[in-house]
């Protein structure tokens, strides 16, 4: 062999051979370092817990299901995800959203537009119960760090009067055609966040329907329903608010499906006249729990029951500022900087009763999963995480023991919205069971039955509180409906 042949054949061993080194060795690296790194348990930014490694079995491996799980549990726990993520995040900053181009006459400006959280897929907020002993008596509580509420609470003023639609028809939209991940989205306007949610009588009916059915499964107990609106329900433009967005006309066409044993609420009436009160966070899509307290009002005063005055609870704010899910949703674009300059602020009106709390993992109640003295915690850690100060979070059952004494029980039915508003309850039920659909009956989840646990359990009434994105989600729909089923 030609000595010059045997050299071209080396020097592309040679290329070969950085080839793989510049490509191949960083791949092994990373793996190697993922054997040996300390997984994440979730992520802040994303406000959600991870899922643990999944066990493999003959079963499993032949199936496909663990390489589909094992890849899904590898990409949230990929080495410097967080880090990575927030690269991609200031990169994003270089390129400008196309604003919508809407001006209101006042001179406030739609700036945003982005897909909404996919509330489809949304398995709740995440939340990992505090430590503590599961055996352990409340205690005193402990000293607030959080400062005295101001007497003046932060107002923002809507972006436009609203102004309410007088029929409640919506489009007749089939459920094809409602795609929560696309025809729903985050808009910045009048210096918040919004999310849009759009409505289809199909959907609200199919939401009615499941009311209806607690109703005639549980004739001994008082069925209660409100559902109340999001932010973009009062503060969007116009042309936001209406069509197929119109959230005053959804909640009234599913109250009109309601049946006649159902006690119902609207929401939107309930919040009107405070539309100029912080009722609403500006960077997260819940609202706040001056907000819940409008419509505790108005369940207490539908049900015959006399609610307690802000000024009877003891007040405060959860230390630090708050930038919410949406604000972490549209970070990525210059714009949302108007929300970040503006943080929000948690304030919280505590329980006046005495109460033990215990979490759940399931309606059997055969084990407490933590313990936690109180309904609202002070002591939040993490901006992103305010509205865990709540109720802990999402939890799939939580059971509350007053000292009310008079022997009634109360079954809450929510999603996290309900989280601000269940303390209101404590101070008028001796047992306050909360339980959160989507913690049951779905991949990997528990099941439940509340026919079993209300036999168990008497319960006299029975609260279903939504937001209208679980009234049009139907993996919610059917959560809420396997719970009795």
């Amino acid at each position: 062999m030609p000595n010059h042949a045997y050299r071209g054949r080396k020097r592309h061993t040679g290329w070969y051979i950085a080839i793989i080194a510049v490509f191949v060795l960083p791949l092994i690296a990373i793996g190697v370092y993922s054997l040996v790194d300390k997984d994440p348990t979730g992520s802040e930014s994303e406000r959600r817990d991870f899922e643990s490694p999944p066990p493999l079995t003959a079963e499993s491996w032949l199936s496909g299901e663990w390489a589909k799980a094992f890849d899904k549990y590898y990409a949230d726990t990929f080495p410097q995800r967080e880090s990575l993520l927030e690269v991609n995040r200031d990169l994003n900053r270089f390129y400008y959203f196309t604003p919508s181009g809407v001006t209101k006459g006042n001179g406030d400006e739609v700036i945003l537009f982005v897909p909404g959280i996919d509330h489809e897929n949304e398995t709740g907020e995440g939340a990992t119960p505090p430590p503590g002993d599961v055996t352990a008596e409340p205690s005193t509580p402990p000293t607030m760090l959080a400062s005295p509420l101001p007497s003046t609470l932060p107002s923002v003023e809507p972006s436009e009067e609203p102004t309410p639609t007088p029929t409640p028809e919506l489009p007749g939209l089939e459920d094809n055609e409602l795609d929560v991940r696309t025809s729903n989205g985050i808009i910045i306007a009048g210096g918040r966040a919004m999310e849009l949610c759009s409505s289809s009588e199909a959907s609200t009916e199919k939401y009615a329907n499941a009311v209806n059915l607690y109703a005639e499964t549980f004739p001994d107990s008082r069925v209660i329903n409100i559902v109340v609106p999001n932010a973009g329900g009062f503060y969007a433009p116009e042309e936001y608010r209406t069509g197929s967005y119109d959230q005053q006309a959804a909640i009234a066409t599913m109250q009109s499906k309601l049946s006649d044993s159902v006690v119902a609420i609207n929401g939107y009436d309930a919040l009107r006249p405070h539309t100029d009160e912080y009722i609403y966070f500006r960077s997260d899509h819940h609202w706040t729990q001056l907000g819940a307290y409008y419509a505790y009002r108005a369940v207490m005063d539908a049900i015959g029951e006399t609610p307690y005055e802000l000024d009877e609870f003891e007040q405060g704010e959860v230390n630090g500022d708050f930038l919410g899910t949406l604000y972490n949703w549209s970070s990525s674009y210059p714009q949302s900087s108007v929300i970040a300059e503006n943080p929000d602020k948690v304030y919280f009106w505590r329980p006046v009763r005495d109460f033990t709390t215990r979490i759940y993992s399931d309606l059997t109640m055969n084990e407490a999963t933590a313990w936690n003295g109180y309904a609202i915690s002070s002591t939040v850690q993490g901006i992103a995480n305010k509205y865990m100060a709540f109720m802990s979070g999402d939890q799939p059952l939580i059971h509350v023991s007053t000292d009310v004494g008079n022997g009634k029980s109360v079954l809450v039915l929510k999603e996290s919205y309900g989280n601000a508003f269940c303390p209101y309850l404590i101070n008028h039920y001796e047992n306050v069971y909360i339980v959160d659909p989507r913690k049951y009956n779905g991949d990997g989840l528990p099941s439940g039955d509340l026919v079993s646990f209300i036999e168990e359990h008497p319960i006299d009434d029975i609260i279903i509180i939504d937001n209208p994105f679980p009234m049009n989600t139907s993996s919610y729909i059917r959560q809420l409906n396997d719970l009795i089923s």
